[in-house]
């Protein structure tokens, strides 16, 4: 890899729903130039007119 970033792992580790709301919790390995990367993150669904958006996502690396 001359540059760039590869994601090596993304694994879902909680999924809580609530009506038309989810939270899912997780964490990811990210593969860079300079070695591995590696997280957790956490995404708010809603679901809009039958389909399910991101509405929000926070991420931070360990």
């Amino acid at each position: 890899m001359k540059s760039g970033y590869i994601f090596k792992e993304l694994r879902t580790e909680s999924v809580s729903v609530s009506d038309t709301i989810v939270v899912e919790k997780g964490s990811f390995k990210i593969l860079t130039v300079g070695g591995e990367i590696t997280g957790m993150y956490m995404t708010e669904w809603r679901l809009s007119d039958k389909l399910w958006l991101i509405v929000n996502e926070i991420s931070r690396m360990e």
